[in-house]
């Protein structure tokens, strides 16, 4: 049986909620975005969103620097992604009385076990308040229990805005990796092909979203040859 741990950093706001809380969870102790994990079982690390809007909001992502430009763990270099178990937090914080999205992936650390970002944001008095960390943990720890028992297409993601709300609302899809209209300028072939291959479980579809003919063109060549199916958001691309 797989056990997922669940991460915290006692060194991050919501990290430091959940320990005033009592949770019993691993503290890795050092930045979020930079630190060490030895072990090849799965995990969850739970922690703080930041954006300067400031607007609360619960987000899903995967760990990785898909450009040179590297935040935490190594530039140019995914971390492996984990898609049902990542959907299935996603859908537990549906519902909630902020909203929920996946986020392409952006930043460290850079393992080589699969790992899952679930963070609270985007500013102090939320990442302090027990009421939503609580019902963050739980929405983890419901999804720990139950993600192995998800139907779904595992897809990677191309394209789409940061938040990747059209991949967001495919609830048929769980995704791995997703790589923003915005980076893939400077996104090379070698880190296409990881977004489609480093998942703890193999990938069915790549699903692209507002890219130009020349990107689709390129990205569906590379899905093709790893023998992985090609959708524009939900409809074929041919």
């Amino acid at each position: 049986m797989v056990v997922v741990r669940i991460l915290y950093s006692s060194k991050d706001p919501v990290g430091q909620t959940i320990k005033q809380l009592g949770y019993g969870f691993e503290d890795v102790e050092t930045e979020v975005v930079d630190f060490t994990y030895r072990g090849t079982d799965p995990a969850v690390m739970i922690c703080r969103h930041y954006s300067k809007s400031g607007i609360p909001t619960f987000t899903v992502h995967h760990p990785g620097n898909p450009t040179a430009v590297s935040s935490g763990g190594e530039p140019l270099k995914l971390g492996v992604a984990y898609p049902r178990l990542a959907f299935t937090v996603l859908a537990n914080l549906r519902g909630a009385d902020l909203p929920a999205s996946y986020e392409a992936t952006h930043h460290g650390p850079t393992l080589d076990s699969p790992l899952v970002f679930v963070e609270l944001g985007s500013r102090e008095e939320v990442w302090r308040n027990a009421k939503y960390v609580k019902f963050l943990v739980d929405a983890v720890e419901s999804a720990v229990d139950s993600y192995t028992e998800i139907q779904c297409t595992k897809a990677a993601g191309i394209g789409g805005g940061h938040y990747a709300p059209s991949f967001t609302r495919m609830e048929t899809h769980c995704f791995g990796h997703i790589i923003s209209r915005h980076q893939l300028p400077e996104v090379s072939d070698v880190i296409l092909r990881e977004a489609m291959t480093k998942s703890a479980e193999p990938l069915d579809e790549v699903v692209l979203d507002d890219l130009n003919f020349a990107t689709k063109r390129r990205v569906s060549s590379l899905a093709s040859e790893l023998g992985l199916r090609v959708k524009l958001r939900q409809h074929a691309w041919k």
